[in-house]
């Protein structure tokens, strides 16, 4: 990602290397030439580096010419999901694969993992990692004034003339990893499970506790690199138990501040597909879906991005007709998480608090 920057560094800092460079390979783009698919990469890949034009997909002439960037040095940008050739036969027979092996391109992670939300159900793919993003899929790109304003991307998607934004904080996962280890060590250096102590020390109800969950950096819709862990609201009776349930309010609430922004009707109605290491705490999935007031459905496959890729490989080898009907056959989803109606209204009136900070 923001790969112009880097680009321009490396030029400035290393001419010598740069004079001598005869291609710049994304990651997968990498991968592929070692396959044998030569150099290719796909359109939300490419939409990364701030040199491609996702509206006429190509790498943008006047950004080109600009930065003084040559487009011989980029790889040939295709249709994510598309059949890009095969492994070559000496590859093949390293790596013990049958003779005939079709090379699918892929794309980036999220989107990828979105394939997943698209089998006709009407949800909205939720990643709960390290950091935590929503992938909301639009069937025309968001306007410069909004993409300037909060920064949600328009980055092509893995079906033609389709696009998806990223309504992401970068350290979900981190921030509740950090509470689990200074609150829990003690336990931890007893074997103890960390999170399933601190989430049955919990309250059962909402707090009075206002966390802005920015770790170190915030996400959309601020992007400020400056912005940091704040709590307000604590007094002396206050445990771990309660700043843990206020931190994942806090998370909830950055997620209902980027649904606002973009637009609610921008999600699907049936609601938000969650996939990922935190989306195993149904606590966390219940505060979800009380906050954001909106069903919350677990995928059972537990790698979404691996599974985006069997379906877009499914699709473009015609075991299934599209890629609609092949995300409705390969996807399992869990039981809903269902928002209620009580805890609502009290997060209701406490996002309009946490709003002001």
């Amino acid at each position: 990602s923001y790969s112009l920057s880097k680009i321009l560094y490396l030029r400035s800092h290393r001419p010598e290397i740069y004079k001598k460079t005869e291609h710049i390979l994304l990651m997968g783009d990498h991968l592929y030439h070692k396959l044998g698919g030569g150099y290719v990469t796909d359109y939300s890949m490419a939409s990364r580096t701030m040199l491609f034009d996702v509206h006429q997909k190509r790498w943008d002439p006047w950004l080109l010419e600009k930065t003084g960037v040559e487009a011989a040095l980029f790889s040939r940008p295709v249709q994510g999901g598309s059949v890009i050739g095969e492994v070559s036969r000496a590859v093949a027979e390293r790596l013990s694969l049958p003779r005939k092996t079709w090379l699918v391109m892929g794309g980036h992670d999220q989107p990828v993992a979105a394939v997943a939300s698209r089998g006709g159900h009407g949800y909205t793919m939720c990643s709960m990692g390290t950091s935590e993003c929503i992938t909301p899929i639009l069937q025309k790109p968001l306007s410069g004034s909004h993409v300037l304003a909060c920064g949600h991307p328009n980055e092509p998607f893995m079906e033609p003339d389709v696009y998806n934004t990223l309504a992401y904080n970068v350290t979900s996962g981190l921030l509740t990893e950090w509470a689990a280890k200074v609150f829990t060590k003690k336990e931890r250096e007893q074997g103890r499970q960390a999170y399933q102590i601190l989430e049955r020390e919990m309250p059962k109800k909402p707090t009075r506790i206002l966390v802005l969950p920015y770790l170190h950096g915030s996400g959309t819709p601020y992007l400020d690199a400056e912005a940091r862990l704040s709590m307000l609201g604590l007094d002396e009776a206050d445990r771990r138990g309660d700043i843990y349930r206020g931190i994942l309010e806090g998370l909830c609430m950055d997620q209902k501040l980027n649904i606002e922004k973009l637009g609610a009707d921008r999600l699907e109605p049936a609601g938000l597909l969650v996939t990922g290491g935190s989306s195993r705490s149904q606590a966390w999935l219940q505060i979800k879906a009380d906050v954001l007031e909106r069903p919350i459905h677990r995928l059972e496959c537990a790698q979404a991005g691996a599974l985006g890729c069997a379906i877009l490989c499914a699709a473009a080898l015609k075991i299934y007709p599209s890629l609609k009907e092949a995300a409705g056959a390969m996807v399992q989803v869990g039981t809903a998480v269902e928002p209620r109606k009580e805890e609502s209204q009290i997060y209701r009136e406490k996002y309009e608090i946490y709003k002001t900070l």
